[in-house]
């Protein structure tokens, strides 16, 4: 049986003090892709939104169906996650997160949203996506990285955004990840996070499922592709 997280579980979210710029390497299509994934730690969180337990536009317009043009694999559905300290609901609806002058690694996210067993496409499913900035930092004010999308007839979905940065919790820090939640009529709420292949901080990191990694996808003109394809479980 693979680890489970519960979706409502806390996350320990430690004060960031200090910089420490990283070189991340991640596996492309077309081979090793060496990005500055910005400062870890780029500036101190506002301790208002620590846990009170303290514990754990390049844009081309394309859209593929299946993570490397692969057969979708639907025999599990994909795993849960915990949704941490920042979610906020409201965000808009917009599926590009950034615009020319946005610091940081340009990287789009694309992929498909299938029910479990008969890997239909699931059109009109929410992916409602949140992350940090490149500096670690997600926005507790407005909806900086924060973005809600519909699939289309097919089940696709697609972001235009930037790799974001690592931020400590506790005395580590935790690998870039970028959270979601998932819903279609008739499907339980899927709310998970995404990680980057090759990132330092994955083997530590309790959270972390190899199993919710992000695979190569595309890319080019200074822009990371990346995909993931969600399976959803029926109620």
């Amino acid at each position: 049986m693979r680890k489970r997280f519960q979706a409502g579980q806390v996350m320990k979210q430690g004060g960031l003090s200090r910089r420490e710029l990283m070189k991340v390497g991640f596996l492309g299509g077309a081979g090793l892709w060496l990005l500055g994934c910005g400062s870890d730690g780029g500036g101190d969180i506002d301790t208002g939104l620590l846990m009170p337990d303290g514990s754990a536009p390049v844009v081309d317009g394309s859209l593929i169906t299946t993570v490397d043009g692969a057969t979708p694999s639907c025999d599990d559905d994909t795993d849960i996650n915990i949704e941490g300290p920042y979610y906020r609901a409201g965000a808009p609806v917009r599926n590009v997160l950034i615009d020319g002058a946005t610091p940081g690694v340009k990287m789009s996210l694309t992929g498909t949203v299938r029910g479990l067993g008969t890997c239909g496409a699931l059109a009109g499913a929410t992916v409602d996506l949140w992350q940090a900035d490149t500096n670690a930092l997600y926005d507790s004010v407005g909806f900086a990285f924060r973005g809600k999308t519909m699939t289309d007839a097919d089940g696709n979905y697609s972001f235009q955004t930037v790799v974001p940065g690592h931020y400590l919790n506790g005395a580590q820090y935790r690998p870039a990840h970028i959270h979601v939640k998932v819903s279609a009529p008739g499907y339980p709420l899927l709310t998970t996070q995404l990680y980057f292949e090759g990132d330092p901080y994955n083997a530590i990191d309790p959270w972390y499922l190899p199993t919710l990694l992000m695979k190569p996808r595309g890319g080019g003109g200074g822009v990371l592709g990346l995909g993931f394809d969600f399976v959803l479980k029926p109620a």
